[in-house]
């Protein structure tokens, strides 16, 4: 047996309808105020435009800034460099540590880590080296 459950927004208004076990009821407006139909979406719209024929030639802009980016990268603009190595290679990870908690590896294990670690290495530079 469904409930008819409505949760009260801050100014009394009834926003969401919700059924007995607490859910969103099917056709509950979550978001009134939200982005109307039709209306395109920031990177809908910057990337359609990345798409337009930019003039120069018979390049896209997109094109256009990906060989300027390119051309500062060869030119030893670092941060250019990061970008297209990031854009290759995907961005560094780093590791976040808990200073206060204290874990204790025990030398068998840190030793067949080190094993797996070498062991993944060889391997992806044989598969490196086999693709040039």
């Amino acid at each position: 047996m469904e409930q008819n459950t409505q949760t009260p927004s801050n100014d009394g208004e009834i926003m969401v309808e919700r059924d007995e076990k607490g859910r969103i009821k099917p056709g509950s407006i979550l978001n009134p105020g939200g982005k109307p139909k039709g209306i395109k979406h920031l990177t809908t719209l910057l990337s359609e435009s990345l798409a337009e024929d930019s003039g120069e030639g018979s390049r896209t802009y997109k094109e256009e800034i990906i060989a300027k980016v390119i051309d500062m990268a060869k030119k030893g603009d670092m941060r250019a460099i990061e970008l297209v190595w990031d854009r290759i290679e995907g961005k560094a990870t780093q590791s976040i540590h808990n200073i206060n908690q204290n874990i204790v590896v025990s030398t068998e294990a840190k030793k067949a880590a080190d094993e797996a670690i070498d062991e993944f290495l060889q391997s992806y530079s044989r598969k490196k080296t086999q693709a040039t």
